[in-house]
């Protein structure tokens, strides 16, 4: 049946602030909120000239709608690259002051004369207001107190305007020190001066604002979330009629208040990954609507399996969907009603079987003036289904909403909005504890999915940086090294729509967490509401994508981290999950992560049941079936440091969704931010971009225990050559020991832990510095991703050492398949010298069903290898669908690198354009481990880090991710292994 929600709300409330849900749009059209008289765009690229100017006017630049003031600071040359050297430190003040953005526009004549006009905000980073037509110096919110090296709280009273450029202005104030001049707009071309002058006591001392009246005000608009739109009715909206008006938009700092203060992205404060740069800025578009009759602010559509959790595999030819679409509109019921008008809905789904289409028309008394929802039933039959990487393909269906206001057999206007969807089921099954196998798991069409991922981190502080291509890059690279999801990390943002868009089309599952992290906040009315309406619009945007597969409460904030069990309920789950599942059913939802299961609320596949979400366990943090571990601190000292490769030290666990190990970034990634002095791992611009010293001194000491002599001899220097060679060993020893973390998860599914996922921490760089991640700022591939591609291949052979590889007596060799088919081949084995002979060991057999895989019996070193210290084991993996195809490969080193007896080695790199490509030429004079190689521009090889025998040449394509061709000597190449290098 046809449902409706309405909302009150009347279009006459002066100064209303209409809190419509969060937002991280893109400004994409089909997402836009959409009036029947059309929309006006305020920012920069639609020729809207903003300025940012700050407390006292002493910086006046030009700005960029969206951005962030840093780099309208940037641009105007006001700071330097922020990420240069320690200027996240010295440019603290950026953050700490109050910041007010100021543009004129002509609004055009036929959308103010429309009835209604509404400012839509879609994103405002963060304390803000807004005045239409009422120039502002600035405005702080009473939460927040200027910081101490500011100006006192003085006033200033729009005085008077004078004609003339800039230079009118300083000469009006240049003897009055009472008296501040600046213009808005373009400084040299500008004509008209406003002239601001101190007028202490002009405003009420308590109520916290500082801005300058004039004589006309139309109105003036609050923000205090960066998570959402805000939709603000303009009541005085036909004075914008052929006139030239302007906006401003003042925001506060919180640069020195904790970050759970206020909706923002955590990671702006800092973290050991992270600088603390605090931004402040229209981050997302901001745009008028106009309506005479109506406007449609969102569509919500959401999908359901029937049955909710499908027993079986479903298929493209047995499968049935309920599709629910949500269409929010904004009407004015009044015109409706006087002018004879009803309202025809039409719906059209892209698929041809079950019931694709709704057509239905109302009369205007069916409405309310306000806010309304139409609840619109369909159904989808024998679609094509989305699934995950590796599963198969990611079919998108389209879904057109037409809104017609109709008099009679006449349309009158009408407005149209699409969306996209894709159709699968999606579980998320969790067992009692003492099971053994698994417990924790999630099932997409039916199947069981071994998760393999990480955990994303917004790729940049400053998100104007972060262009399609860049989004796309990163994505693809997840694609390629054979992920199949990540983890949206609780402390940074929602991302924008385009992020999504990708993940469905790459078949990339999102891990969904509410944004909070590591912190206790604020249960006051005010913020529980704000984190509804947060909660209730993301869910509303990102329902329609297939790729979110879980909306999950928080990052590790446990009912008794910090909270009571009854604070802790009301906020993350009154507050913020409850408003998440009274839009969307149709996907699990996760108490926190990492979790006990729920105690009541869902059904046995994770979906909400309309019942109270309680938490099974709430007194235990530290859940035993789903972890967040770390050994990495075990190099703290050389004293307590251990080698990272032994299975035994890492736990049984049905799900991993968070581990890490830190690396370098490469040479190439951080020389455009440091200096030549810095060209060390202990030296302090290093230390300055880890945020702590600690971790590098872990990284220092993994290094040596690791790989000892084959790292002193430049480890201690800063000249450039040993400072790559110890990047490189840094690289390598975070892939190790990260990878045979990974490794471990991987043979977990066929040990009684019945492992079913693993998610590393953390994808990619936000700056350019040592980090935890596979991909460095701007992209590049470490060492890590290319290990990680090959540990997350569909199938693949691994192995360990047991007891320890610093006592190698015996091999467990493994294969593992997340084919949907059964999957049977051959296992090679050989044993190779250092010295690059060869013997032949066995031949193994694998016959596996489908998303299985087998743990072979013990293979023991001393009938195959007298001196461990020179010798190392080679598993080479073969399909009898192709048996002259090598489908993996899997080295077993025998002992630590430090004990290995290998010879120095000199690489040879040589280049040849070929195509758009260049080909490298890659030749070591002896056996080379790990033969890594790196780039001046971002881009990719088609083969890394990889064994290199004495004399063989490979050839190994490179292409940028940018997609530009290259000719030979637009970049240099250069190559590392553990004993040699190209330099």
């Amino acid at each position: 049946t046809l449902t409706r929600t309405m909302l009150s709300h009347s279009l006459q409330l002066k100064l209303a602030v209409l809190l419509l849900h969060v937002l991280f749009s893109n400004g994409m059209a089909s997402l836009e909120v959409q009036g029947d008289c059309g929309t006006f765009s305020l920012s920069s690229n639609k020729g809207v000239q903003w300025n940012a100017v700050n407390h006292n006017a002493s910086i006046f630049v030009p700005a960029s709608v969206p951005g962030q003031i840093h780099m309208d600071l940037l641009a105007a040359g006001v700071i330097e690259e922020p990420y240069e050297g320690n200027n996240t430190q010295t440019q603290a003040w950026v953050g700490r002051e109050p910041w007010t953005f100021f543009a004129t526009f002509s609004y055009p004549v036929a959308q103010a004369n429309c009835q209604n006009v509404a400012l839509v905000a879609e994103g405002l980073d963060t304390i803000a207001n807004i005045w239409m037509n009422q120039p502002v110096l600035r405005n702080y919110s009473q939460d927040f107190s200027y910081h101490q090296n500011m100006l006192p709280s003085d006033r200033l009273n729009f005085t008077r305007s004078i004609p003339g450029p800039i230079s009118s202005c300083m000469r009006e104030c240049a003897y009055d020190l009472s008296c501040v001049g600046f213009t808005v707009g373009n400084p040299d071309t500008e004509s008209m001066c406003w002239i601001y002058e101190q007028v202490p006591g002009l405003m009420n001392s308590t109520d916290g604002d500082f801005y300058a009246k004039t004589h006309s005000s139309v109105s003036q608009y609050q923000a205090n979330n960066m998570f959402r739109r805000f939709i603000y009715p303009i009541n005085q909206h036909k004075d914008l009629s052929g006139a030239t008006n302007n906006i401003t938009v003042s925001f506060a700092p919180v640069y020195d208040k904790p970050w759970s203060s206020t909706r923002k992205d955590a990671s702006n404060w800092g973290y050991d990954w992270a600088p603390k740069v605090v931004t402040q800025g229209i981050w997302r578009p901001l745009y008028f609507i106009s309506y005479n009759y109506i406007s449609i602010t969102d569509v919500v559509v959401t999908s359901l399996s029937i049955p909710s959790n499908p027993t079986v595999q479903l298929t493209n030819d047995k499968n049935v969907f309920d599709v629910t679409i949500g269409v929010y509109l904004l009407l004015d019921n009044q015109k409706l009603e006087s002018d004879g008008c009803s309202v025809r809905v039409h719906v059209q789904g892209g698929w041809d079987t079950g019931a694709n289409s709704f057509d239905k028309t109302y009369p205007a008394s069916f409405f309310q003036d306000g806010y309304n929802n139409l609840s619109i039933p369909l159904r989808a039959e024998n679609v094509n289904l989305w699934w995950p990487n590796g599963y198969g393909a990611q079919p998108m269906y389209n879904i057109n909403v037409t809104v017609n206001v109709v008099k009679g057999e006449n349309t009158v206007v009408g407005l149209s909005k699409n969306s996209q969807t894709g159709f699968r089921s999606v579980n998320l099954i969790a067992l009692d504890p003492t099971t053994q196998g698994k417990k924790q798991y999630y099932k997409v069409n039916g199947v069981p999915i071994y998760v393999k991922g990480a955990d994303w981190v917004p790729i940049d502080q400053f998100p104007s940086r972060i262009s399609y291509n860049r989004l796309n890059n990163s994505l693809q690279s997840v694609k390629d090294a054979n992920m199949n999801i990540l983890r949206i990390w609780g402390g940074g943002i929602y991302e924008k729509e385009e992020f999504y868009n990708l993940a469905d089309e790459l078949g990339i599952m999102i891990h969904q967490e509410g944004q909070f992290s590591d912190a206790t906040y604020p249960s006051d009315p005010e913020m529980l509401a704000n984190v509804a309406q947060e909660a209730k619009y993301q869910a509303m945007r990102l329902s329609r994508h297939p790729s979110v597969i879980v909306w999950v409460g928080n990052n590790e904030i446990c009912p008794t981290c910090g909270y009571n069990v009854s604070a802790w309920t009301k906020f993350f789950l009154r507050g913020f999950l409850d408003n998440v599942v009274s839009v969307d059913k149709s996907r699990p939802v996760w108490p926190l992560c990492p979790s006990y299961a729920w105690g009541s609320g869902v059904d046995q596949g994770g979906l909400p049941t309309g019942e109270l979400l309680q938490v099974g366990n709430p007194a235990d943090s530290h859940p035993p079936w789903e972890t967040h571990y770390y050994r990495f601190g075990d190099c703290a000292t050389m004293a307590t440091c251990r080698n990272c490769v032994d299975d035994a030290i890492y736990p049984q666990t049905s799900y991993a969704s968070e581990f890490g190990w830190i690396g370098m970034s490469s040479f190439d990634t951080l020389k455009p931010y440091i200096t030549p002095k810095d060209y060390n791992i202990m030296s302090p611009g290093i230390q300055f971009r880890e945020n702590t010293i600690v971790h590098q001194v872990k990284v220092l000491n993994s290094v040596l225990y690791h790989f000892g002599d084959y790292a002193t001899p430049f480890i201690y220097n800063n000249d450039e050559s040993s400072f790559k060679r110890t990047i490189y060993m840094s690289q390598l020893q975070h892939a190790l020991c990260l990878g045979a973390e990974a490794r471990h998860y991987r043979r977990g599914r066929e040990t009684i832990a019945g492992t079913m996922g693993s998610m590393y921490w953390m994808l990619e760089s936000n700056w350019p510095a040592p980090s935890w991640t596979s991909l460095e700022y701007g992209g590049r591939w470490k060492l890590l991703h290319y290990e990680i591609a090959r540990i997350y291949a569909p199938l693949v052979v691994d192995s360990y050492c047991m007891p320890s590889i610093e006592n190698c007596q015996q091999i467990i060799a493994h294969v593992g398949s997340d084919s949907l088919a059964v999957s049977n081949g051959t296992v090679n084995i050989q044993v190779m010298n250092f010295d690059g002979t060869v013997k032949h060991v066995a031949n193994w057999t694998y016959n596996l069903d489908p998303l299985a895989g087998i743990i072979y019996d013990p293979l023991n070193t001393s009938e195959f290898c007298s001196d461990l210290a020179k010798c190392f084991v080679i598993f080479t993996l073969y399909s009898v669908h192709a048996p002259n195809e090598v489908i993996s490969t899997h080295y077993q080193w025998l002992t630590l690198w430090k004990s290995a007896n290998i010879s120095k080695t000199q690489i040879s790199v040589t280049e040849e354009a070929v195509g758009d490509s260049i080909i490298l030429h890659v030749t070591s004079s002896s056996l080379a481990p790990y033969v890594m190689l790196y780039s001046s521009i971002v881009g990719r090889f088609s083969m890394n880090a990889f064994l290199a025998l004495a004399g063989v040449t490979y050839d190994i394509e490179f292409t940028t991710s940018s997609g530009e061709p290259l000719k030979s000597g637009d970049a240099e190449f250069y190559a590392v292994s553990i004993n040699g290098a190209s330099f």
